[in-house]
């Protein structure tokens, strides 16, 4: 695929902008009691206010605007009726379509208090994990800079390193090659990084067994021997002067 141009960028920092802030909105909002059905709502109500289009709502048959895992739901869980209880792991993910291009960006909160200091360490982890992968997302170094600073940083904390799911490049599409794997690479290896390359940098993770199986509605992801799983996601841009997020945060 051919490399993003300036101006495809500018947009995507434009729309990311714009991502960033409906996940910033979401993640103040979310409080015991409430549906991630709810929560569903929101996002779509704000990221259309705002001038976007849900990304996963273009993926066939997908009709939702946010996946919504709780606790050991790893990743792809469907937003449903069941009510949050305070002290719930739970993962918000986004994805935003913006004048013909994809940004996608996820962080993992705990409803309704302030976490335990397993479970800080637990996030933690997983948010230092992906800084140090964006870190490595520069011009002339490769996807395994990117995955081995991950690795590094997840095994530091002991955690099961999810290693079927993997970060991607976005862009024109949502999810497009190059992957980016968050174990099992050396640096120097894999795609050559250049200007014009995005990539939604995504550790996942859970706190123990990295074992996971699909549920029955073919989507959710769960890892059955674990108590929590999470995922810190941004979307960056490769430039000459360095990696730059496209989904920036705010109140996270």
């Amino acid at each position: 695929m051919a490399p993003l141009t300036s101006t495809d960028i500018e947009k995507m920092k434009q729309g990311g902008q714009i991502a960033g802030e409906v996940l910033d909105r979401l993640i103040a909002t979310v409080q015991p009691g409430m549906t991630t059905l709810a929560l569903d709502a929101l996002a779509e109500e704000w990221i259309v206010a705002r001038g976007g289009e849900s990304a996963f709502k273009k993926v066939p048959g997908y009709r939702h605007t946010l996946c919504t895992p709780v606790n050991n739901e790893v990743v792809h869980a469907i937003p449903n009726d069941r009510k949050l209880e305070k002290g719930d792991v739970l993962t918000i993910d986004l994805g935003f379509y913006y004048q013909g291009l994809y940004t996608d960006t996820a962080w993992t909160v705990i409803v309704g208090t302030h976490p335990t200091p397993e479970v800080k360490k637990f996030l933690d982890t997983g948010q230092k994990a992906l800084f140090a992968g964006i870190k490595q997302a520069k011009s002339g170094n490769h996807i395994g800079d990117i995955s081995f600073a991950i690795e590094k940083a997840l095994a530091q904390g002991n955690y099961g390193i999810v290693d079927c799911l993997t970060g991607h490049s976005v862009g024109r599409e949502l999810h497009q090659d190059p992957l980016v794997p968050n174990e099992g690479m050396k640096k120097g290896v894999g795609v050559k990084l250049e200007p014009g390359i995005a990539l939604a940098i995504e550790p996942i993770y859970s706190d123990a067994s990295p074992e996971v199986f699909l549920e029955n509605d073919e989507l959710t992801i769960v890892a059955p021997y674990s108590r929590r799983a999470a995922v810190s996601e941004y979307s960056i841009a490769i430039t000459k002067s360095g990696p730059i997020s496209l989904t920036p945060n705010h109140q996270r």
